[in-house]
């Protein structure tokens, strides 16, 4: 087996590994530390396999001059050797350098045995340096952009093009990526800032701004630390306009003050390759007497509602019971009223009976044509009932002699009728 044999077997699968990680978009020490993994197993199989296919035989070929073998041979030791210090020996008429095994130490005028020939480990260590620059930099060269993402790339400096997602082969040397920009809308809660209210009140007001890349080019080389730009341009629009305000309508007026923002910071990243989506004020910080002022304000409102709430109770109660009172009255001088009506009704009905019924006896009687002994016996039954009463006066009639010869007529007719 050739020594370019050798070599490609030995690196072939380190070469391999890095190339799958750089495909993959992996840090480039990734790369190299795979390569280099993957190429000590491989020359730790090749050294177990080199007995069984002969390369022994190779090796001393390759070593030797006139191509005959030297391993075995004698070796004459001309200046002292060791395992850490190389020295130099002859055999059949030519140099070599020589080394010892680990321990042992080989004097001028000695004569050694040749074990092995080191040669070819040299050249194999040469050529692994070589082979793992190569495949660095072919491994860095390829590129898989995630989708959602685009790398900014240069050529010699200068902006060249931008790459979206997919498989890339950049040009070694020439092409690099100066800027890998994710176009995810991004989130960025910038820590609180102290503003001044139109009425001189300094409070602390954090901001959460909703933003998102729509310019690679521009962001990657129109401004130097992007995030850092728009914190400084939010704490700074967020004073302007706080400053215009008082507290009472700053605490009142997120959503104006939300609407303003966005469009004043929208229209200063536009040359930035920024679009401000959304701005938020997260929390707005009063100083703690500021705090409390309205802590205490707060709660006497609340109390003055409660008493208004109460009042209005109590007069709705006032209200509602005087009503209630009033329709209980009309309802009973109505119920009073009708009574009186119905009884009124009933009296002049049984008194026009009464007199109708007395009316009727008074005309019979006069169609009867009574005679005057009649009519003085009803006086004395008229009589007979007065005195029959409770009343402590008589009316006596002054004809009493009319009286007697009335009552001795009426013996008569009863003596007729027996």
């Amino acid at each position: 087996m050739e020594t370019a044999q050798l070599v490609s077997i030995w690196f072939a699968g380190g070469a391999l590994a890095a190339v799958i990680l750089a495909a993959l978009d992996v840090a480039i020490e990734f790369q190299l530390l795979a390569f280099a993994v993957v190429s000590v197993i491989a020359l730790a199989v090749i050294k177990f396999l080199l007995p069984k296919f002969g390369l022994a035989q190779s090796r001393e070929k390759f070593d030797t001059t006139a191509n005959e073998s030297i391993v075995g041979k004698e070796l004459v030791v001309l200046t002292a050797a060791s395992f850490f210090e190389p020295g130099e020996g002859k055999v059949n008429g030519v140099l070599w350098n020589i080394y010892t095994d680990e321990g042992e130490k080989v004097f001028p005028g000695q004569i050694v045995l040749i074990k092995e020939i080191r040669g070819i480990i040299v050249l194999l260590v040469v050529l692994a340096v070589v082979l793992l620059i190569v495949v660095a930099v072919l491994a860095s060269s390829f590129k898989v952009v995630q989708q959602a993402n685009v790398y900014v790339v240069e050529r010699l400096g200068r902006h060249d093009r931008n790459i979206g997602y997919g498989f890339h082969f950049l040009v070694p040397f020439f092409d690099k990526v100066s800027n890998k920009v994710s176009l995810k809308e991004k989130v960025a809660d910038f820590p609180p800032q102290p503003v001044i209210t139109a009425d001189n009140v300094t409070m602390q007001i954090d901001t959460v701004v909703y933003f998102q890349v729509t310019d690679p080019t521009a962001f990657t080389y129109n401004v130097e630390r992007p995030l850092q730009a728009i914190e400084n341009l939010t704490a700074t629009t967020l004073r302007n306009i706080i400053g215009d305000l008082e507290l009472d309508a700053t605490l009142t007026s997120r959503d104006t003050i939300n609407v303003k923002m966005r469009a004043i910071i929208d229209e200063a990243t536009d040359p930035w390759g920024i679009k401000v989506t959304q701005v938020e004020l997260k929390n707005i910080i009063p100083p703690r007497d500021i705090q409390e002022a309205m802590e205490k304000q707060m709660r006497a409102e609340r109390e003055r509602r409660e008493a208004v709430l109460r009042a209005e109770g109590e007069k709705r109660s006032a209200i509602l019971v005087a009503e209630g009172q009033k329709e209980s009255t009309i309802l009973r001088a109505e119920a009073q009223k009708m009574a009186l009506i119905a009884e009124a009704q009933g009296q002049a009905e049984a008194i026009k009976s009464i007199y109708t019924a007395q009316a009727a006896g008074i005309k019979s009687i006069n169609e009867a044509n009574p005679n005057s002994a009649y009519i003085t016996l009803k006086g004395y039954e008229a009589l007979e009932k007065v005195a029959n009463g409770q009343a402590t006066k008589l009316i006596i009639p002054s004809e009493l002699s009319s009286v007697t010869s009335l009552v001795s007529s009426i013996g008569e007719m009863l003596k007729d009728k027996k």
